[in-house]
């Protein structure tokens, strides 16, 4: 029963079941790839074309092009163990550990080491034979390069959102420019580096996930530099044939902003977009911004997941379907698998479609809206407590799915494919009630994050905090339509400027249920349409943001972490905190939560409710929905759909495996 409820996503395809997987010199192709096979997976949400790194942005569509590209992470993931810990009831217990925590196929070795000053060491030895998709080895080098590159000044300067590595030592003086040396960060041999974190950050819930990277090419991405290391911490040094290089706007062997801006963001060949060389189990043959199309070549190279699967479907394509006509090309052929479906007119167990097959996964995000706190109306509480007190999330999800979708109301900052939802709800599911009867139940303990729906306390919080006048700064009469407030100065108008998606039958519900509601109780509504492209621009704050309220659905980072997304810190502002929310308390309890002990789940949620409770009352976000996904096929393209099911190195991506006909 659990299992049903874990089967996921895209690669459900894509790996094929296999033993142990030599790493013998050149990599031998895996037997059985299917020559002149191609899978054509259509999706609803169109690829915006960032395939490395998250550092620009979360595109969900995106996120499984990434895990495509870029293999060999040095983490298994800890959402992972804690599924199996919990699934087997077994807590607290020996399994979650540093040990288990890293990628067999990519690490040789880890030892673990407590320093006197109470930081500590992680030694991590590779194993040999890994390869690029070109034959180039991948080594120590590369790894320490990915998080030198990815912890730089130089990324953020060119817009990059930081990853999460201010828990190594010595990252900040580094991030800050102060140093381009990252002192916890030691390069010891072309197959061993260490990593040194912070005393105050030892204990971490999701232990040595946030020791996971993927290996990124320097030869590409920072022509004519090496990592270099003289002990006193890893850097990126000139090589000595610097000069031999070429370099289109910047020098070579000087790891620059300039530098980055062609190697990584030209729009042309970029390595953000058009990403050759790589680790994962495909490769990148071609893109189309326009038509958001993308191609994709097996890599014979590639010497497994954590589990050993390596692909054989010789090609993948990725293109954008619309909700009107995805079973439409399904069923013609066009299409061979449609993949995270949600809309509510297509049947939820496929079974009366002719010839489909089909799998259902929980979604490990939320649909929300969010507002622009960092300045203008919407920087102020009160008025998006208020517009929170105007959603009524049960009836309005009731509106928009079927109740064979599972889909849930959600009141706070998490999704119900995530483990705590189901630590939380497992005990209130009986032997004799299923699965599906339960699904849509909602704990108390959840339940009781909801700002309840009322139109007199909206009204009451928008009085109390000074939208009493009109444009004329009399006292307001409902007659006068907008609320202003008396700045002192002059009055201001309560207006929220809604940038929302073009064509999105929900974004439409949501107008369409909050415009009267807005009327009566004096906030006015601007509603600009746009497309995904644009809106998401405006979202992650490329530029200046004209719009201060969203209608969105997301996914989490593979490593569900609040406070990254929340952090308070400038360089966060954008891609990673979307909202600009500036609140010491919520990060503190973001933290809290974070730097639980690994497998103190009681302890971790405790925390994490705090967190949700702040969350809730800030209102940066005003959570709507949360739903199951499904995967829909064609019955030719799958022999047995049974499964075995496992979860993958990150928290947004389950992988079940399964065979497809030969």
């Amino acid at each position: 029963m659990r299992h049903t409820r874990i089967i996921a996503a895209l690669m459900v395809l894509l790996l094929v079941m296999s033993a142990g997987v030599s790493l013998a010199a050149g990599h031998q192709p895996p037997s059985g790839i299917q020559r002149g096979r191609v899978l054509t997976v259509g999706n609803i949400t169109e690829l915006t074309g960032y395939f490395s790194t998250d550092m620009f942005g979360t595109n969900t569509t995106d996120l499984d092009i990434r895990l495509l590209l870029h293999g060999y992470q040095i983490a298994r993931g800890q959402e992972k163990i804690i599924e199996y810990n919990r699934y087997a009831n077994i807590y607290n217990d020996d399994e979650f550990n540093t040990v288990s925590g890293f990628n067999p196929t990519v690490v040789e070795s880890a030892v673990t080491a407590d320093n006197p000053d109470g930081s500590r060491t992680y030694t991590i030895t590779l194993k040999r034979g890994l390869t690029y998709n070109d034959g180039t080895p991948i080594t120590a080098r590369d790894y320490v390069f990915s998080i030198l590159m990815e912890a730089s000044p130089e990324i953020i300067q060119v817009g990059g959102a930081p990853v999460r590595s201010d828990f190594i030592v010595g990252e900040d003086a580094y991030r800050d420019g102060e140093t381009d040396r990252l002192s916890g960060l030691r390069l010891l041999s072309d197959w061993e580096y260490t990593v040194t974190v912070k005393p105050e950050d030892v204990v971490y819930f999701y232990d040595v996930e946030r020791l996971s990277t993927v290996p990124y090419p320097i030869s590409v991405i920072a022509p004519g530099c090496v990592v270099a290391d003289y002990g006193d911490g890893a850097h990126i040094a000139s090589a000595a044939d610097a000069s031999s290089y070429t370099g289109d706007g910047y020098t070579p062997g000087d790891f620059s902003a300039a530098m980055l801006l062609k190697t990584m963001l030209d729009p042309q060949y970029g390595y953000v977009f058009y990403p050759r060389v790589t680790s994962g189990p495909y490769q990148l043959e071609s893109y189309d911004p326009i038509t958001h199309i993308a191609s994709f070549k097996v890599n014979e190279r590639f010497a497994g997941d954590p589990n050993g699967q390596r692909p054989y479907i010789e090609r993948v394509r990725f293109v954008h379907v619309t909700n009107e006509a995805m079973m439409d090309e399904l069923q013609s052929g066009r299409i061979d698998l449609l993949n995270k479906v949600s809309k509510p007119s297509v049947t939820a167990d496929g079974q009366s479609l002719d010839n489909t097959g089909w799998a259902s996964y929980p979604r490990t995000g939320f649909g929300f809206l969010s507002f622009s706190c960092e300045s203008g109306v919407a920087s102020r509480q009160p008025v998006r407590a208020a517009i929170a007190s105007l959603v009524d999330q049960e009836p309005f999800v009731a509106g928009i799915y079927s109740v064979d979708l599972w889909a849930t109301a959600v009141y706070g900052y998490y999704g119900h494919g995530q483990w705590m939802y189901d630590y939380i709800r497992e005990p209130y599911l009986t032997p004799d009630n299923s699965e599906s009867t339960n699904a849509l139940y909602i704990p108390p303990e959840l339940k009781a994050l909801d700002i309840p729906f009322s139109v007199d306390a909206a009204v009451d919080l928008l009085v109390a905090d000074g939208w009493t006048v009109n444009a004329r700064g009399e006292p307001y009469e409902a007659a006068d339509g907008i609320r202003y407030r008396d700045t002192g100065m002059d009055v201001e108008p309560l207006q929220i400027k809604w940038a929302k998606l073009a064509g999105s039958a929900i974004a439409d519900k949501i107008e369409n249920t909050l415009r009267p509601l807005f009327d009566q109780v004096g906030i006015g509504l601007t509603v600009t349409e746009m497309d995904f492209s644009e809106l998401m621009d405006h979202f992650y704050r490329d530029g200046d943001r004209d719009y201060n309220m969203f209608y969105l659905a997301n996914n989490f980072y593979y490593q569900y972490d609040p406070i990254i997304e929340f952090n308070s810190g400038d360089i966060y502002q954008g891609h990673s905190n979307v909202t600009g929310l500036v609140d010491q308390e919520l990060m503190e309890l973001a933290s809290a939560a974070i730097h639980s002990e690994p497998g103190a789940y009681e302890l971790y949620l405790q925390r994490w409710f705090a967190f949700q409770r702040k969350f809730v009352e800030l209102s940066p976000m005003v959570p709507l929905y949360t739903n199951v996904y499904y995967d829909i096929w064609r019955s030719d393209i799958i022999a047995d759909s049974s499964y075995s099911v496992g979860r993958a190195d990150s928290v947004s991506l389950l992988i079940p495996y399964t065979y497809l006909t030969e």
